[in-house]
């Protein structure tokens, strides 16, 4: 009998080795964002550290929506904006613009993405032909505009990250013919630096939204979110497309084609952000020691977590959808902090203060006295956060 425990044991024993042989074999870190966090109501003994940047407002520099923010390793701010690209210093002083609206060299009608090149010397922007635009970081002047050759039509591209040797990485969403789910469909296709196509990558698994699929992650590497009807995260670094993140619900993440898309039936996103299940993981960002992301949740409330990246621990709040007030989002992270952008121009008191506010907001405006006067200031803080993750 004793026998047989110990084989038992052994079998056991095994069977967990060849678990994390495949686990380290694969490289993929697992976060299960339902069993592995705790739920924070109040951030007082989770963070370590913020700082404020008020961006310099300017006839210039008036920032009406934030799309996206990239960090430099020199701390410049890269901000593309509603109406452009915009550029500004570590403490929030504005540069230069960058490109302007128009049909001339070096001008763009609608610009859908940005990166910086692997040196981080050039801005590069997708506009809305798919051309590569590439700009100075030293200036925002015009430096050249690359077309890619893709093996066939191509629809539009709403995300771009660098590649090795000057070339670049373009994610489009969905074909065409969206409904078509039989022929194969890459989202991702890596080029040259003078526009030859390489490779592609990631076949569509389902209707994938158009909403910020890449992200800049640490030291001007790139993550590609989840898209519908997985749950793996890519990084693209120095060329490679690598499965680095697994944001695991389990059961409780929307199956794929929950929302059939048919050539009758568009695809309804309310019906999808309002079911049960979670959903659409993004804003994906890291530090060197966590890794931040939101998902949608049951009946449209959003999620946010934030994990430590060695024991897979984490914080895990949410934003009320019966909040109005708007909603603090991380758009960028270095090496130490998150930027969110806090754009709430509200005067709050104790006594008139929304109860149902996002706890992480919440303590902001209320212990870090952060606040927007609109009479002083017409663009939004930056506020850099570092988490303490217990």
């Amino acid at each position: 009998m004793k026998s047989k425990y110990v084989i038992l044991a052994l079998l056991m024993s095994l069977l967990s080795c060849s678990k994390i042989s495949k686990q380290l074999k694969t490289g993929v870190i697992e976060f299960c964002p339902l069993e592995n966090t705790q739920m924070v109501l109040d951030f007082t003994n989770y963070i370590d550290s913020v700082e404020i940047i008020p961006l310099e407002v300017s006839d210039m520099s008036y920032i009406a929506y934030i799309q996206k923010i990239l960090i430099a390793e020199s701390g410049k701010i890269v901000i593309l904006n509603s109406t452009g690209i915009m550029v500004f210093d570590s403490k929030g002083n504005f540069l230069f613009p960058v490109g302007r609206i128009g049909r001339g060299p070096g001008e763009y009608l609608q610009l859908y993405d940005i990166c910086l090149d692997l040196s981080g010397r050039e801005i590069m922007a997708v506009d809305c032909n798919n051309d590569v635009i590439h700009y100075s970081l030293l200036d925002g002047r015009f430096l050249r505009k690359t077309t890619p050759q893709f093996p066939e039509k191509y629809p539009n591209c709403i995300g771009i990250a660098p590649s090795n040797d000057e070339g670049f990485f373009l994610f489009g969403c969905n074909p065409f013919k969206k409904e078509d789910f039989k022929n194969t469909f890459y989202c991702l296709n890596q080029f040259d630096k003078i526009g030859r196509h390489i490779k592609s990558y990631l076949p569509r698994k389902d209707y994938v939204l158009p909403i910020d699929i890449i992200t800049q992650g640490i030291n001007n590497s790139y993550l590609v979110r989840p898209q519908e009807g997985d749950n793996i995260c890519y990084s693209l670094d120095s060329g490679n497309v690598k499965a680095t993140y697994q944001l695991n619900f389990k059961d409780k993440y929307i199956p794929p084609h929950y929302i059939p898309v048919t050539t009758e039936h568009k695809f309804d996103i309310k019906r999808f952000m309002n079911n049960s299940y979670y959903k659409l993981p993004i804003y994906l960002h890291e530090t060197e020691k966590d890794f931040y992301f939101s998902a949608g949740g049951p009946g449209a409330n959003d999620h946010f977590f934030v994990f430590d990246k060695k024991n897979l621990k984490g914080l895990h709040w949410v934003h009320d959808k019966n909040d109005k007030t708007p909603l603090l989002l991380i758009k960028a992270s270095d090496s130490q902090f998150y930027y969110a952008v806090f754009n709430d121009y509200n005067e709050y008191t104790m006594k008139a203060f929304p109860e149902n506010m996002e706890p992480l907001k919440k303590f902001l405006i209320q212990n870090k006295k952060i606040i927007l006067n609109s009479q002083e200031s017409m663009n939004p803080l930056i506020i850099k956060i570092k988490f303490n993750i217990q």
